[in-house]
């Protein structure tokens, strides 16, 4: 049976507000990490030829000429080719991970975030017990279902409707393509322990107290 997410099932996101600019910027850096390099062509020093001169220099009555690999020559390599690069702006690691936060609360505060209740989900490997599991689920085009058991994937992959993932796995881009967000209740579990562990580095780097000072109010 499938019932939605409450905040209060996840209380560290109860004080944070969805961010859309950090989940803009880290949707656009994913697909361009995922996006193919740009074109390449060879260089005058990329091009496999003889250095060995064409002709003598001088007695020919022709125009003097070098290695067979400079531009101007036939076969040889281009003058400022085009070389791969990929434009990715990148991201500090608070920022990709409020994105990500904020891209779980627009799902949660938008009701299309849903928790399979009990046990028996994560022991299904077949595909027709998933996709009956699923039927609880409102209709929609694409559902991100969040899974701790690896049986349990091999059993979505067949679905054109899912995408499955694992909690470690969560990303902004299936997030935001998806149009519900479906967790095990294990995975659940497993995503408010990353949560609490997250938190906790973020807290551990706060900076010391200053240290008391004396009662005497100076030195001596």
């Amino acid at each position: 049976m499938a019932k939605k997410v409450k905040l209060k099932e996840l209380p560290e996101l109860l004080l944070e507000k969805p961010n859309v600019y950090h989940i803009q910027e880290s949707y656009l850096r994913q697909i361009a990490l995922g996006s193919p390099l740009t074109a390449k062509k060879k260089r005058k020093s990329d091009v496999k030829a003889t250095s060995a001169k064409w002709y003598r220099q001088k007695g020919t009555g022709r125009a003097r000429q070098g290695e067979r690999t400079n531009p101007h020559m036939y076969g040889g390599g281009l003058a400022f080719p085009p070389r791969p690069r990929r434009q990715v702006k990148n991201l500090n690691k608070q920022v990709r991970r409020s994105a990500l936060r904020s891209a779980v609360l627009h799902h949660i505060v938008s009701d299309s975030a849903f928790v399979i209740q009990g046990k028996d989900f994560d022991g299904f490997n077949k595909t027709k017990d998933v996709n009956g599991v699923l039927a609880g689920v409102e209709a929609r085009t694409i559902n991100l279902v969040v899974l701790n058991d690896s049986a349990v994937w091999l059993g979505a992959r067949n679905l054109p409707f899912v995408r499955s993932v694992t909690p470690e796995h969560l990303n902004v881009r299936d997030l935001v393509e998806s149009e519900a967000l479906v967790f095990s209740q294990s995975a659940l579990d497993h995503y408010k322990d990353l949560l609490s562990l997250q938190n906790g580095a973020a807290g551990n780097t706060a900076p010391a107290a200053a240290p008391a000072a004396d009662e005497d109010g100076g030195e001596e």
